[in-house]
């Protein structure tokens, strides 16, 4: 009896260092999730309430620069239900960090060297759609950045690439993780 008394005490005490050992007072390291975010509601050509993740970033083609705005909800490209994109761009020398601010959001070609243009893409089951690029108008309001995030608010109204379609975008949030 004193033996399987003194064998249950020493398996007690095991587990017992074995949960303490893990606590939450220890000194490991915290994995942070990713903490990005775009959400947005859209009328018009397409109905929905679209969410996932978002991230800025700047890339360069040739010799010019271009800082994106990219959210959609997918891991994957062909995972993507949509994309949205606010570039600006493109110019010759690399462009700096934005500044908070309001935006003003329109087509490719207004918005060349000066400011942001809009492109969102919709892929339901494989048939593309876009809107913007070459007809859009809106806002776009950075109200913060810092060295992990870019976050604001935005709003549009765009036509289609390829018809006389037109999507209207309101309610629009991001956290975008900073990749500049």
């Amino acid at each position: 009896m004193k033996k399987n008394f003194f064998k249950t005490g020493i398996a007690l005490l095991f587990a017992l260092s074995i949960t303490t050992a893990c606590s939450e007072d220890d000194d490991s390291v915290e994995i942070v999730p990713d903490e990005s975010s775009i959400t947005f509601t859209i009328s018009g050509a397409v109905e929905a309430v679209k969410s996932g993740v978002a991230t800025i970033g700047q890339t360069q083609v040739g010799g010019n620069y271009t800082i994106r705005i990219r959210g959609n909800d997918g891991d994957e490209e062909r995972d993507q239900s949509y994309t949205l994109d606010f570039a600006r761009g493109p110019q010759p020398n690399p462009l700096p960090s934005p500044e908070p601010g309001t935006y003003s959001l329109s087509n490719l070609v207004e918005a060349a060297g000066q400011g942001y243009y809009v492109l969102f893409v919709d892929r339901p089951f494989g048939d593309t759609r876009e809107f913007g690029g070459s007809e859009a108008s809106g806002e776009l309001i950075i109200t913060e950045v810092n060295d992990d995030f870019v976050e604001g608010t935005f709003s549009f109204t765009a036509k289609s690439n390829d018809t006389e379609e037109v999507i209207e975008v309101t309610n629009g949030q991001f956290k975008a993780n900073n990749n500049l």
